[in-house]
C-alpha cells in the first residue's frame, strides 16, 4: 500500500525579497496543481515558523482533495473549455494581439504578458460569445480586490489601480472587437457584456521623481563617475528623450547647424530592433540646450555620421542603468530620500527619471506648455499638464534649468596627453569601470572596440 500523500511545499522569493510558498496537491490522475499559500499560514505564529505552518496547510490541502477531488474537477472543468479551440476567449484575444502587432502596436509584448498573467486564468477558457455581465463583474471585484491589497499593505501587495485599469481596458476592448471588429468574420456577439459595469478601484498613482538643477551640475562635476557616464547623463536630460529614442539616436539625426534634434525612432528593447516611436507625435524635433551643444558638436568630431549619440546604452542593459544612476548619484554625494524612497506613493530615481528631469526643468523656465508638450512628445496635454502641476507645488530653490555642463574639452586633454608623451613620461590609460552590481564590474571598452571609437 502507497504512503498518503502529504503535499509538498515549493518556496519562492518576491522582488522585494519576502519569502512566499506554493503547495504542490497530488491529484487522483497523477498530476499535480500548485496552489499558492495564503500569507495568513505563512506567518510565524506559537511555537511554529513560517514555513512549517506553511507545510501544514499543504498537507491539509491534500487531504481535502483526496476526499473531495475539487482541484481535479476545477483542472478537467478547465481542460473542457479549452478545447473549445477559437471559441476561448484567450484564443480570440490571441488574434486580436496579432492584428494589433500587425498595425505596429509597439506594447503588444507587454499586452500579451498582462493578459496571461492576470486575465487569461480567469477568464481565457470561456467561451467568448457567451460570456455574461456577471462574469465579467466577477472579474472586476477580482481587479477591486487586489487594488485593495495595494492600498492597504503597501507596494509589495495587489497591484495598483493604474495596472487594474489597464487590465479592463484589455478586456473591455476584446469584447468591442467582438461586436465591431473590422473583420467581419471575427465579430461573434451582438452584444458587449462590458458595458454598464463600473470599472475597478483606483489607486493612489505613485509620484514621478526628479533630479534638481543644483543636483545634477554636482553629479556631472564629480570625477569619480566615469566621464562617458557623466556625457551619458547630460544627453538624456537636457534632450528628455524616452530611453528608446535615446538608444536609437545617432548623429545624422543631429543637426548641429540648426541645434535641433529630429526624433524618428526608438529602440525596441524586448525584440531588439527599431521601430517608429510610441506615438505619431513622438516624431519630433527637440530644440539642442546651449549647453549641450559644445558636448554634442565634440563627440561628433571623433566619430561618423551614423555613430550612435549615446553608445553606453547599447553595452548596459536596461535593467542596470537605474542602478547604476543610483550609484553614481550616491557617489557624487546626492543623498536626497525622494530620489531613492520606492513606495506605494512615490517612484525612485531610475533612467527615464532624466527624461522627467528634462521636461520637469522646461517648466520651471516657464516654457509655455504647448512647446514642452510638442518637444516631448506627449500625445495628451493632460501628460504635460502633469509635469506643470508638480512644478506649481514646488517650494525652494533648485538651480537654474539646464545648467552649464564641467567637462574639460577633449582638446585640451589629448594635448595634455602629447604633452606629457613628448617629455618622456609614459601615460598610461586603463579601462574606465562603469561601476559594478552584484560584485560584478563592468569595464568600458577603449576608442578601438566600442561603436563610435
Amino acid at each position: 500500500m502507497p504512503p498518503p500523500r502529504t503535499g509538498s511545499l515549493e518556496k519562492y522569493r518576491r522582488s522585494d525579497g519576502r519569502i512566499y510558498y506554493r503547495a504542490r496537491i497530488r491529484l487522483a490522475d497523477g498530476t499535480r496543481a500548485r496552489v499558492d499559500v495564503p500569507e495568513a499560514y505563512s506567518r510565524p505564529a506559537g511555537d511554529k515558523t513560517g514555513e512549517e505552518r506553511a507545510e501544514l496547510y499543504a498537507e491539509a490541502l491534500q487531504e481535502r482533495e483526496d476526499e473531495t477531488g475539487e482541484l481535479l474537477a476545477k483542472k478537467r472543468a478547465n481542460d473542457a473549455r479549452r478545447l473549445a479551440g477559437d471559441k476561448a476567449l484567450d484564443a480570440f484575444a490571441a488574434h486580436v494581439f496579432q492584428r494589433r502587432e500587425g498595425e505596429g502596436k509597439r506594447s503588444v509584448g507587454r499586452e500579451r504578458r498582462m493578459w496571461k498573467a492576470r486575465v487569461s486564468e480567469r477568464l481565457g477558457s470561456l467561451d467568448v460569445a457567451s460570456v455574461s455581465k456577471d462574469q465579467i463583474e466577477d472579474f472586476r471585484d477580482y481587479l477591486d480586490a487586489e487594488v485593495r491589497a495595494r492600498i492597504a499593505g503597501g507596494k509589495s501587495d495587489g497591484i495598483s489601480g493604474k495596472t487594474a485599469m489597464i487590465l479592463w481596458t484589455f478586456v473591455r476592448m476584446m469584447f468591442k472587437e467582438a461586436v465591431h471588429c473590422r473583420d467581419r468574420a471575427q465579430r461573434v456577439r451582438s452584444d458587449d457584456p462590458t458595458l454598464g459595469v463600473l470599472p475597478p478601484l483606483k489607486s493612489r498613482p505613485r509620484r514621478k521623481t526628479f533630479i534638481f538643477p543644483s543636483e545634477f551640475s554636482t553629479l556631472v562635476a564629480c570625477n569619480r563617475v566615469p566621464l562617458e557616464w557623466r556625457e551619458l547623463y547630460a544627453i538624456g536630460a537636457y534632450l528628455y528623450l524616452r530611453p528608446g529614442e535615446l538608444r536609437a539616436l545617432t548623429f545624422e539625426q543631429v543637426d548641429l547647424d540648426a541645434e535641433v534634434v529630429s526624433v524618428v525612432f526608438a529602440y525596441d528593447e524586448e525584440a531588439e530592433e527599431l521601430k517608429p516611436t510610441k506615438t505619431e507625435k513622438g516624431q519630433r524635433e527637440v530644440p539642442i540646450p546651449p549647453a549641450l551643444l559644445p558636448l554634442l558638436k565634440r563627440l561628433r568630431q571623433r566619430t561618423s555620421a551614423a555613430a550612435p549619440v549615446a553608445p553606453l546604452l547599447a553595452h548596459v542593459g536596461d535593467n542596470k542603468r537605474a542602478a547604476f544612476l543610483r550609484q553614481h548619484l550616491t557617489l557624487a554625494g546626492i543623498d536626497r530620500s525622494r530620489l531613492f524612497e520606492d513606495s506605494a506613493t512615490t517612484i525612485r530615481i531610475n533612467f527615464r527619471s532624466l527624461r522627467d528631469s528634462g521636461i520637469t526643468w522646461e517648466a520651471l523656465a516657464g516654457t509655455p506648455i504647448d512647446r514642452i508638450q510638442s518637444r516631448a512628445g506627449h500625445e495628451h496635454i493632460a501628460t504635460t499638464l502633469g509635469y506643470v502641476k508638480a512644478v506649481e507645488d514646488l517650494k525652494g530653490k533648485f538651480g537654474k534649468p539646464f545648467p552649464s555642463l564641467p567637462f574639460v574639452d577633449e582638446k585640451t586633454r589629448v594635448a595634455k596627453v602629447r604633452l606629457a608623451q613628448g617629455l618622456g613620461q609614459v601615460v598610461r590609460q586603463p579601462p574606465q569601470v562603469l561601476g559594478s552590481i552584484g560584485g560584478s564590474k563592468l569595464r568600458l571598452l577603449d576608442s578601438n572596440q566600442r561603436p563610435g571609437g
